[in-house]
């Protein structure tokens, strides 16, 4: 059996050759997960079931397991530089749970927040502002440094041949997002 390296490398832009990486990471559940640059100079990295922040030299410098036991498919970073993170069941049975966590500490800010569905879709956000497209609607949350509240809710699956969003993107104040995620 073929183990998978969980693991980030810092690549040379010229030649493409690995500089260094760092150490084998815990994931659980595969799903691809994502990595950011944060503004505290830490890289951030949720792949499976875990957060992991990392060095800019790729040291570990701490590790949160998340709280459901599925996959979690990538996070944003809110404008305050909280960590905005959301499970997925591409069965669409489970609802989603948002979970925030301190960019320093990987630490919860505040209680997760069950939503009303299933969200295969990444999350998106816009300053303080969360949305979500679950299986049926559209959500934006706000989040006020101390709690999650529900803000807006839209239901856009409103006609045959449609299914599950995907993958929202705010420009414009509009948000964009297609709507054929159970695609074939």
């Amino acid at each position: 059996m073929r183990r998978h390296r969980r693991l980030v490398e810092q690549i040379d832009p010229r030649t493409l050759e690995p500089r260094r990486r760092s150490p084998d990471l815990a994931a659980g559940p595969f799903w691809p997960g994502g990595l950011a640059a944060h503004a505290n100079g830490s890289l951030h990295v949720v792949y499976g079931r875990y957060c992991h922040r990392l060095s800019p030299e790729l040291e570990l410098l701490g590790t949160r397991e998340l709280p459901q036991p599925r996959p979690y498919n990538s996070f944003v970073v809110l404008g305050d530089g909280t960590l905005a993170m959301k499970d997925i069941d591409r069965s669409l049975r489970h609802p989603a749970h948002l979970t925030l966590l301190d960019p320093e500490t990987l630490e919860r800010r505040c209680s997760d927040v069950e939503l009303p569905e299933s969200v295969v879709a990444r999350l998106a956000a816009d300053g303080d502002s969360l949305y979500a497209v679950g299986a049926r609607h559209a959500y934006r949350y706000r989040w006020d440094g101390e709690g999650l509240e529900a803000d807006k809710e839209l239901r856009y699956l409103e006609r045959g041949g449609q299914s599950h969003g995907w993958d929202p993107v705010i420009e414009g104040g509009q948000m964009w997002f297609l709507d054929n995620g159970k695609h074939r």
